[in-house]
């Protein structure tokens, strides 16, 4: 099986639509796969079982679902020829933001218990990851609860979550052997900006084991994560909107397109061609490593890009 469906929640990890815990069929489906291991965390308003909100029916599902296909996308589907074992991971995000953002870090921690099974099985391949949006700081929260080596890559799409808090989580043990690809484009500032308003209340206040890793002001991943180079140590800035990845991957025979928005929260994983460089840059890290990655997409003149400093 090439694709596992789990949600998370205040009673740990089941599979979804049957009410069993997951950790011994996790842990068997790692063992019986060869390739990488790949987790899928979505964002705000998704709720599993809903009758239209369900994420393993929409962005998780395979098929015409009528949405871009995470699992399509990322090379995986029900057949026995996909190499890989892809774990969707569905939580309670349909309620009001603040109490989104609240429940996304409390769900890291029962995410961290999923990645700790399919590590069981997994004969020392690391398990990568990508979120969107509030997803993300999902998976950010695991890193505290895991080993290091635990976490392989991780691709952010429009992170939802303060920098100070994702740097933190990545000077964990197990951050520190992660390599975070925060993915960022034009039409999302808006988007970063309401985030800001509506969490004030979390912004971080210290910046406790962070060492000597200058954190810089009080702004989202949206922003950047990576200092000025777009490139620091485990973690790179990808711009969508930068020129020179658009160079890179038509130097590779692939392609993405942006399509002419002011305002899309999605363009990271629905846009043409976006999928396939994510589903690169996971199954094949080698090829693609983060000084590539920063020095082909450095930091766009893009005003209102990232968090504003919100009053």
């Amino acid at each position: 099986m090439a694709i596992l469906r789990v949600n998370i929640g205040p009673e740990g990890a089941e599979i979804h639509g049957r009410g069993r815990p997951a950790g011994s069929a996790l842990a068997r489906a790692a063992r019986q796969s060869s390739g990488p291991i790949i987790v899928m965390v979505h964002g705000w308003n998704f709720e599993p079982g809903h009758s239209r909100h369900c994420p393993h029916r929409h962005i998780f599902g395979l098929g015409d679902t009528g949405v871009t296909s995470w699992p399509e996308g990322l090379g995986f589907d029900a057949s026995a020829q996909s190499t890989g074992l892809c774990v969707a991971i569905g939580w309670h995000a349909r309620c009001g933001l603040r109490e989104a953002y609240c429940r996304a870090g409390e769900a890291g921690r029962m995410l961290a218990s999923v990645i700790a099974s399919l590590r069981l099985g997994s004969g020392g391949r690391p398990v990568h990851a990508i979120g969107h949006s509030l997803g993300v700081r999902v998976i950010l929260a695991a890193l505290p609860w895991l080993d290091a080596g635990d976490m392989g890559r991780i691709v952010a799409l429009a992170g939802a979550e303060w920098r100070k808090t994702a740097l933190e989580a990545l000077a964990t043990p197990a951050g520190r052997q992660a390599e975070l690809i925060n993915v960022t484009w034009r039409a999302n500032a808006a988007f970063d900006l309401i985030f800001a308003r509506a969490l004030r209340h979390a912004r971080p206040k210290t910046t406790q084991g962070l060492g000597r890793v200058d954190v810089g002001p009080d702004t989202g991943m949206g922003a950047g994560i990576a200092g000025g180079l777009g490139w620091a140590q485990n973690r790179v800035d990808l711009h969508l909107d930068a020129p020179g990845l658009q160079a890179l991957l038509a130097a590779r025979g692939m392609g993405l397109t942006l399509r002419r928005r002011a305002l899309c929260h999605w363009a990271g994983y629905a846009n043409p061609g976006a999928m396939a460089l994510h589903r690169e840059i996971l199954r094949h890290p080698e090829e693609w490593p983060l000084s590539l990655l920063a020095t082909r997409s450095p930091s766009p003149k893009m005003p209102g890009l990232g968090l504003l400093h919100p009053a």
